[in-house]
């Protein structure tokens, strides 16, 4: 199992959320940290790890 401590998958360069959860299962990377860098993207990795139980987000 592999945990991403650090990744901006909420970021908008990442806008197929989908196809990023696929590679990362495709790759055995079971679950990810949301790092935010202001307030705007901790409330985007906020969101994110709600609807996804492999997200997790810092703030």
């Amino acid at each position: 199992m592999i945990f991403d401590t650090h990744s901006h998958l909420h970021f908008k360069d990442f806008a197929d959320i989908e196809n990023e959860v696929k590679i990362m299962q495709e790759y055995g990377v079971k679950y990810a940290t949301l790092v935010g860098s202001d307030c705007d993207t901790s409330a985007d990795a906020i969101a994110l790890a709600k609807k996804y139980p492999q997200f997790f987000a810092t703030v």
